[in-house]
């Protein structure tokens, strides 16, 4: 038969569910653990593309070099007091960039030259080492044969 509706008073009350602090606490150092992986990663492949650009850069640099020897017969004239003439190449990296990270060099006499890219102070890639390249090709990295 019917029976009657229960009564307010009788009537068990709803149970909340939320996440305690606790819980919480551990998602948000989980999210900042991660994070800061993440980030760091993220600085090293930023880093290694401006590596690649100042490379990329040394060797357009050694191309611009040759083509300056086949019309003149020498290397000097290619800079002022170290700095890339512009009409020879630019004087930083990454080419056409507002925000610079290398400054490129030259140290060039009659018939040998040898290229660098230094790394801007108070930039991302700041104190990452210099890059050389010769006109023999003998390629350095922080004074270690190589760009590798």
């Amino acid at each position: 038969m019917n029976q009657p509706e229960p009564s307010s008073q009788h009537a068990k009350p709803k149970i909340l569910r939320a996440f305690t602090l606790i819980e919480l606490l551990i998602v948000i150092g989980i999210i900042g653990i991660l994070s800061s992986v993440g980030y760091s990663m993220y600085v090293d492949k930023v880093k290694s593309s401006y590596r690649s650009e100042a490379q990329s850069a040394l060797l357009q640099l050694q191309q611009a070099m040759e083509r300056f020897y086949t019309e003149n017969n020498t290397y000097e004239g290619t800079n002022t007091g170290g700095t890339p003439n512009s009409d020879v190449f630019p004087a930083q990296a990454p080419l056409n960039s507002n925000e610079p990270k290398y400054d490129l060099s030259i140290n060039a006499d009659t018939s040998s030259y040898t290229l660098s890219a230094t790394p801007i102070a108070d930039t991302l890639m700041d104190n990452d080492g210099v890059y050389t390249l010769s006109n023999t090709g003998a390629k350095t990295y922080k004074g270690e044969n190589g760009w590798d």
